[in-house]
């Protein structure tokens, strides 16, 4: 007999109700390709909307009201400095007119230099358009943040800013890279939201993937994720995009999840090796604490049977049969209150196969280190 045909054809559930079915999969459905169409891509478009948020209506009607009063409100009272620095936002966030928005926060920061909410603004401002020279000019900005962060840590006067100016940028126009920018920067220097500042980062770029100001701006970002950086955090490696363009370069059976993956594709060979863990698809720049990563595999395991001071357990996640040395551990504990354990990695079956053979032979070795003891 043919193989049957993949296509849906409309057919009736035993009610008479209408619907589709696949005979080659044998899948039925109630929704039509074109409504099964839309449901994905309104999905698509949540995601991909995820990063900007979604505004609630009186941040809207307060965004429109800053926007439409702050060219009167300088027109009318151009040495009041609430006029100029909200006339300063506008330029920075919606018009990007840099050179005016720039002199506005110069004239404003003459008249008040110490006020929170110019000096986050100011600062980001700096930061987005790269003024030179460059290192002094991101050490200068992050002292104006500490400045800021000592005289008002809560930051309630900059929120309303940051969402009737810089959120709602991205919200108007989503694909333009200067929006994107600055609300990346808001994240990074201000919220610091990494993987947040990170994913707008790669969304500015896919509009623009050639301009300098958000390639910079990025580029310095990553820098600051090394070990010893600004923004460094263990837990936060390289994105999903680079993650699943690299190939594995390095593991070992007594790292247990974890391996050494390799971008090839990466400018700055810094960032060319990470850790990469594949029970989780977490990241990170340097090794794992592997005192946790034992304790939680053996956790998690099946134990086996106990031979001498040794017990067997089977890794269910990775497939793997390993020995934890009890005696070692309860020495740690004695030392240290935490339990590291020394163990063999071996293949399933290989062990019994010595054993039967009376050829049993244990060999103690550094789950984590590099040379047998």
């Amino acid at each position: 007999m043919d193989d049957p045909v993949d296509e849906w054809i409309m057919d009736q559930d035993e009610e008479g109700k209408k619907m589709w079915f696949n005979p080659k999969y044998g899948m039925s459905s109630y929704l039509s390709q074109n409504q099964n169409a839309k449901m994905i891509q309104k999905c698509v478009k949540a995601h991909q909307a995820a990063a900007l948020g979604s505004p609630t209506l009186g941040e809207m009607i307060r965004a429109i009201k800053f926007q439409r009063e702050a060219a009167e409100r300088y027109a009318e009272f151009p040495d009041k400095l609430s006029s100029v620095v909200n006339y300063a936002l506008l330029q920075h966030t919606h018009e990007f007119d840099l050179d005016l928005a720039k002199m506005l926060y110069q004239d404003a920061m003459i008249m008040s230099p110490e006020n929170p909410v110019l000096l986050r603004a100011y600062g980001l401002f700096r930061m987005m358009s790269c003024e030179v020279p460059r290192e002094q000019t991101v050490e200068k900005c992050n002292e104006m943040f500490r400045s800021a962060y000592i005289r008002d840590q809560e930051g309630e006067k900059f929120h309303i800013c940051q969402d009737a100016f810089f959120h709602f940028s991205v919200v108007q126009m989503p694909q333009h890279r200067l929006a994107l920018l600055n609300y990346a920067l808001v994240n990074q220097c201000i919220e610091n939201k990494y993987e947040l500042a990170d994913r707008l980062y790669r969304m500015a770029l896919r509009f623009a993937p050639n301009d300098k100001l958000v390639n910079r701006n990025y580029a310095d970002f990553q820098e600051q994720q090394l070990p010893g950086g600004m923004y460094f955090k263990e837990e936060i490696g390289p994105n999903g995009t680079v993650e699943q363009r690299s190939e594995v370069h390095e593991e070992k059976e007594e790292w247990g999840e974890w391996i050494i993956k390799m971008d090839k594709q990466v400018k700055d060979p810094r960032f060319k090796k990470f850790w990469f863990n594949k029970l989780t698809n977490k990241t990170r720049w340097i090794p794992p604490n592997w005192d946790e990563v034992w304790r939680n595999r053996v956790k998690r395991s099946v134990e086996i049977r106990q031979l001498g001071n040794f017990k067997e357990w089977y890794d269910q996640k990775l497939d793997l049969t390993f020995y934890q040395d009890v005696e070692f551990e309860k020495a740690q504990d004695a030392e240290k209150g935490i339990g590291l354990g020394l163990g063999v990695f071996v293949e399933g079956g290989e062990q019994e196969e010595k054993e039967e053979a009376g050829e049993v032979e244990f060999m103690i070795v550094n789950p984590f280190g590099d040379d047998d003891e």
